[in-house]
């Protein structure tokens, strides 16, 4: 909001985050590279997790991975109908059962994508419904690409710190090779589909 009212400006900036998604950025950035036993344990797991992964793709009859040697994978989606929610759908409903959570107590729901299945109603609405999540449960979509994951994660702990919520599930998801083109050797290459579920509390 732009204000010349410098009582409200003053009241505003008593209430707005202490922090920001840059200077988390930069702390993380420093620490992460001054700690070599982190460093050591990213690289195993992300070996370990990277073999673990291609075999549960390998095996699934709706995927065709290529085994990777980088930190990616390169992965091609059999079947055209797999929404960007069918994705996050099955990672929150596996993540949910890992962590155990009750349904009913999770608060809110922030969906983000490009690609949604519908411009209306918002696709986190329908989510809500397939996960069997509560009525009062908030649910919204936030249109939103390549920092979508991180600015997810600044709008549920906001509204986690407000203290009017206690849990809440952050669903990150693309189908973009619908929208682009193999003979678009420029973009095609860059882009996949993905679905990720992160809870907080």
């Amino acid at each position: 909001a732009i204000s010349g009212n410098q009582d409200l400006i003053k009241s505003i900036n008593t209430r707005k985050n202490p922090w920001t998604i840059n200077s988390l950025a930069v702390i993380a950035g420093e620490l992460m590279f001054t700690d070599e036993e982190y460093i050591q344990q990213t690289k195993s797991l992300i070996s370990s997790e990277r073999a673990r992964i291609y075999e549960i793709f390998k095996n699934h009859p709706d995927f065709k991975p290529y085994k990777p040697s980088g930190n990616f994978m390169l992965l091609k989606i059999l079947r055209e109908d797999i929404t960007s929610a069918d994705l996050c759908y099955n990672a929150a409903e596996k993540l949910i059962a890992e962590l155990n959570w009750n349904k009913e107590e999770i608060d809110c729901l922030v969906f983000i994508t490009q690609t949604p299945d519908y411009i209306v109603p918002a696709t986190a609405c329908i989510l809500q419904h397939r996960l069997g999540l509560s009525k009062e449960c908030h649910a919204f979509d936030v249109t939103l690409g390549c920092s979508a994951w991180v600015y997810g994660l600044s709008i549920i702990g906001s509204l986690l710190s407000t203290g009017g919520f206690k849990k809440g599930l952050l669903l990150v998801g693309e189908t973009t090779t619908k929208t682009k083109s193999t003979e678009d050797k420029s973009t095609y290459p860059l882009f996949g589909d993905a679905g990720s579920a992160t809870a907080l509390e």
